[in-house]
């Protein structure tokens, strides 16, 4: 369980590339927030980053059984079995490729997802090590790890152009990536708590929280990766249309709602939050829209693609 280290920054812009789609999230009104500290508790943590042990598999289906071959007894002693009738054989020719499905077009951000999670889990192994009977010590080298487990590439390797089911999974999945590893924004490494200090019970409430979203992650990803082999080949979509820029928003959502004012995870992506395109002009900025009631600017250059920022906080 875990989240980006994208952290709790109020007004600090994150960028998250997405093949030429950069994300950011602008924070108006609040300073910036001190990094939280951080106890976690050993159980806690064992508990909610252990994969799911048992893995769901299909039974094949049966062997048809084969049919008994009959004899044809007549009158005489002497009992004569016909040759089996010639069956025609299978064509030994080449047989065609199945169809591409959109899990080739996902494969990038499929690989990218197994390899954010096991650095998620690789994090939250570490921590229970620096986890003490009454205090939390975790060390730099933890930190390094926390800072190693960000989904970012994840994000980067998400596709423009999918249908809105197989684009609502991949972003559950992605969601739950980015939910996990923001539980460890407010990790400190300079100081040793008692994991009765208010931080500490702060922090291992987002680790709660974490664990029922790492417990569902294996079967979330599962489902993703079946509608995906179920799905045509995702259509190629302009880089500088709308529909790539609304990706964008939905991947800043993400990473805002759980990284951003001070935030420690605890946000799944069920739904598409509405996007209204509408230009606004305020005191503190010109706006190209809404999404979910929030404020964003969106800009695209072919250099660096788009680039989104949302009003929050």
């Amino acid at each position: 369980m875990s989240l980006n280290k994208f952290a709790g920054h109020a007004r600090t812009r994150t960028t998250t590339v997405h093949g030429g789609i950069n994300v950011a999230g602008r924070r108006r009104s609040r300073a910036p927030t001190a990094v939280l500290a951080l106890a976690v508790a050993s159980a806690a943590l064992a508990a909610g980053c252990s994969r799911d042990p048992g893995l769901t598999t299909v039974d094949a289906p049966a062997a048809p059984q084969a049919s008994d071959a009959t004899s044809n007894p007549t009158s005489s002693d002497t009992a004569r079995v016909r040759p089996p009738t010639p069956r025609s054989t299978a064509s030994s020719g080449p047989q065609p490729d199945p169809a591409p499905t959109a899990g080739a077009d996902l494969a990038a951000f499929f690989a990218a997802a197994d390899v954010a999670d096991g650095r998620i889990r690789a994090a939250a192994a570490a921590i229970n090590r620096d986890i003490g009977p009454t205090t939390a010590h975790v060390r730099r080298s933890t930190r390094t790890l926390i800072l190693a487990s960000s989904p970012r590439p994840a994000a980067m390797a998400i596709p423009t152009g999918m249908t809105p089911d197989l684009q609502r999974a991949v972003l559950l999945v992605h969601s739950e990536l980015v939910a996990r590893a923001a539980a460890f924004n407010g990790v400190d490494t300079t100081q040793t708590l008692p994991l009765t200090d208010p931080d500490s019970v702060r922090m291992l409430g987002a680790f709660r929280v974490g664990a029922v979203i790492a417990h569902r992650y294996p079967a979330d990803l599962a489902t993703a990766r079946a509608l995906a082999q179920a799905s045509p080949r995702i259509r190629t979509v302009s880089p500088n249309s709308r529909q790539a820029a609304e990706l964008a928003l939905q991947i800043a959502i993400i990473n805002g709602e759980n990284n951003g004012c001070a935030s420690a995870g605890g946000y799944l992506y069920t739904a598409p939050p509405p996007v209204r395109w509408k230009t606004m002009v305020t005191d503190y900025g010109r706006f190209d829209g809404t999404i979910g009631g929030i404020m964003f600017a969106a800009t695209y250059t072919p250099a660096n693609g788009w680039t989104v920022e949302l009003n929050a906080c």
